[in-house]
């Protein structure tokens, strides 16, 4: 079907990961492609140089709302048949409709059909995984100067790049936090 260009040949795009302690690290590559499902796998192709097929499509009402949406994201692992991998995902942007449906196919057909196989199955959801026990294994790992520092204060403060929320962590818990874990804080 046809696909309007949504990004001209001189873009960029920069993707930046962030941890919850860590410094964030962005990647920039300059773009040649102009669809979503392109840029993301010439981002993928030379920021993480890791093979991999994705395709992104989307149905939108006659508002402009996007009422459904489909895609398919593979990756090869290290010890996969290149060929095969290639071979098998060349020219598949025909497995969706315009409305963002599989055309007669489902998920787990086409992989048997591509004698692949399923490794994990997750629920998509737009939501942030940041929790207190993630934020608690990030801190216990810190060098030892570092958890000394923050236990200065009578609470620290940590924000979450994804979500931006605010969590408030007492010098008590951290000191439990760090005792329970053999961490020595003082």
């Amino acid at each position: 079907h046809n696909e309007k260009l949504l990004i001209s040949d001189k873009a960029q795009l920069t993707v930046t990961r962030y941890s919850l302690v860590r410094t964030p690290y962005s990647s920039r590559i300059n773009l040649s492609f102009g669809n979503i499902s392109e840029c993301l796998g010439q981002y993928l192709k030379q920021s993480d140089q890791i093979k991999s097929f994705i395709f992104v499509t989307a149905a939108v009402s006659p508002e402009k709302k996007i009422t459904r949406a489909a895609g398919i994201f593979a990756q090869l692992l290290p010890e996969g048949n290149k060929e095969k991998f290639t071979q098998y995902f060349r020219n598949r942007n025909h497995l969706f409709s315009k409305e963002g449906l599989f055309q007669g196919h489902e998920l787990e057909t086409l992989i048997k059909e591509g004698g692949f196989s399923i490794i994990k199955e997750a629920p998509v959801a737009f939501c942030c995984t940041c929790s207190e026990e993630r934020i608690k294994t990030a801190l216990v790992a810190l060098p030892k100067s570092e958890r000394v520092s923050l236990l200065k204060d009578e609470y620290i403060e940590i924000s979450c790049h994804y979500c931006g929320k605010i969590r408030k962590i007492s010098r008590e818990t951290l000191q439990h936090w760090f005792q329970k874990e053999g961490s020595i804080t003082q």
